[in-house]
């Protein structure tokens, strides 16, 4: 598909995360697509929290089968700079991929419809964690908790000692009243 709408681009394929990210080291890349699937191992949310503090000009673009509305601001947040789905026209597909390498970020119109509309009518509490203030940190620690992620894994994620995510983990179940990670993830599912 990419190549029909930008037949001057260089494509490079890998299979894995890692494998994307030993490739971002061999050269300058403009765009990194990422697909979101339930078939890998690692977790996509640190994965692009990784790569976009080590490559912060390049655009991230998640492709996923996966709704919007339950993987597409997770993403968002981690750092990517558009969401679309594996089925998006070609149409959209393009305009999603111009945007980006225009430095600009993308969403697709359904879900900015569906954030303006829950926005007006209040129903924005699943987009700020049921109004409960979580610093940025304490944010990036709930992704990784939420994908299932070990304390070690989040931390080297984000580059500090476990002791410390550990730490922001009894924060963050103190702040959502919730006595462990199943019962976090219930309360963020609501």
């Amino acid at each position: 598909m990419f190549n029909q709408v930008f037949p001057d681009a260089v494509i490079t394929e890998t299979s894995t995360p890692s494998e994307a990210v030993q490739q971002l080291e061999t050269g300058k890349f403009n765009l990194l697509v990422i697909e979101a699937s339930n078939h890998s191992t690692e977790n996509p949310l640190l994965n692009i929290k990784r790569i976009r503090q080590k490559y912060p000009d390049m655009a991230i673009l998640v492709f996923s089968h996966k709704d919007e509305n339950s993987l597409a601001l997770p993403v968002i947040r981690a750092g990517a700079d558009g969401y679309l789905l594996k089925y998006a026209s070609l149409a959209d597909f393009t305009e999603a991929v111009g945007s980006l390498l225009k430095g600009e970020k993308y969403l697709s119109p359904q879900l900015r419809q569906k954030l303006m509309n829950d926005i007006i009518t209040g129903n924005d509490e699943q987009y700020t964690g049921a109004n409960v203030s979580l610093t940025p940190r304490e944010r990036e620690v709930l992704d990784g908790l939420i994908k299932g992620s070990r304390i070690s894994e989040i931390a080297s994620g984000l580059g500090i000692h476990n002791s410390t995510v550990s730490a922001l983990k009894r924060n963050i179940l103190a702040k959502m009243k919730v006595q462990n990670v199943i019962e976090l993830a219930e309360k963020m599912k609501n």
